[in-house]
């Protein structure tokens, strides 16, 4: 699934990136509702008096866990994250300030918005779900909320006028909800909800969730269609109206999948995903700034995602045989 943001984020194929936008665009919500899938899962089966003792546990073990991944990546990329936030020409305790700020609220380096939105949702939801005793469906209605902020924020701000769009562009500099953990409580909530209600969901059919998840797919193209027409600003917007009706039922399918993978394997994979994704954004502005400046009349999306993706390939390789030594088993922190 990361190299599917790669793609998106550098759009590799081009144009061609706009045919297979909705699937390209499934990759985070999927990630998240995983995640959560797997937090869940044990915590639903427990008794509720034993259930906020263990799920504060395994949330501090999370939190431990994304807090290392984080700060590996952000000592890594610190000076190009510097220079693209612009911090090297602030004061420094106004760049202190506004990095505290984005590591909880945004992105420090590029994309980075994911692990601090992962920690903060699951927070909510563990405080809602076993700290309020709210049921499922209530919590879910709170990220729904979270996610109604989102759309109108991106890309449904030109519905409530002028001035909201530019209050909104502006707000967006220095906080935007669709790349916080608004939509992560959402995406996250539908993972919780799944877990909690998975033998109520075995009850519709696979034919089913597949019928709804092409519809979603259409749909999708129609709603980037339509908006676009209004604002081509929009054409990569970061949520839709639409995206849960594809992305639930593609989630459900891939749960009822029957497809096994070495557990070594499995473990590679979640590795090479985790250091794809945290180094291809930052890599991917930088090379195409380069570009952009050297080379202007070549297709600077494709050139762009392949030096992307040849160096995280390069990177996983690297830190996966480097890690292996004794005393530089901390690189281990990059997965």
């Amino acid at each position: 699934m990361s190299v599917a943001i790669l793609m998106l984020h550098t759009r590799i194929l081009g144009s061609l990136t706009d045919f297979i936008y909705p699937l390209l665009r499934m990759a985070v919500p999927l990630f998240f509702m995983i995640s959560a899938f797997l937090f869940f899962r044990k915590l639903e089966k427990r008794g509720s008096e034993l259930r906020l003792g263990e799920a504060v546990d395994r949330l501090r073990h999370f939190a431990t866990r994304s807090a290392k991944l984080y700060f590996f990546w952000l000592a890594i990329l610190i000076v190009p994250t510097a220079i693209l936030r612009g911090w090297y020409a602030m004061p420094w305790w106004e760049a202190v300030a506004e990095l505290a700020f984005r590591v909880v609220f945004g992105s420090t380096f590029v994309a980075s918005w994911y692990l601090s939105a992962s920690v903060v949702a699951l927070a909510i939801l563990v405080a809602l779900r076993y700290g309020a005793g709210m049921r499922c469906r209530s919590v879910l209605a709170v990220g729904t909320l979270g996610y109604a902020l989102a759309l109108a924020f991106q890309p449904y701000a030109w519905l409530f006028g002028d001035g909201f769009m530019i209050f909104s562009s502006e707000l967006a500099s220095l906080w935007a909800p669709y790349n916080s953990f608004p939509v992560a409580l959402f995406w996250m909530g539908i993972g919780m909800t799944v877990a909690s209600e998975r033998s109520r969901i075995e009850a519709v059919s696979s034919g089913s969730f597949a019928a709804i998840a092409v519809a979603g797919m259409v749909l999708v193209y129609v709603e980037r269609m339509v908006v676009c027409s209004v604002d081509p600003g929009l054409v990569s917007a970061d949520v839709w109206l639409f995206l849960p009706m594809t992305c639930v039922p593609c989630f459900i399918l891939l749960l009822r999948s029957r497809i096994r993978v070495a557990h070594g394997l499995a473990i590679d994979f979640r590795r090479a995903s985790t250091i794809i994704y945290c180094l291809h954004g930052t890599v991917a502005t930088c090379a195409r700034a380069v570009l952009n400046r050297i080379a202007p009349m070549l297709p600077v999306d494709t050139l762009c995602g392949l030096i992307t993706l040849a160096i995280c390939t390069v990177a996983v390789a690297v830190l996966f045989r480097l890690a292996d030594r004794p005393r530089l088993s901390w690189l281990k922190n990059a997965w």
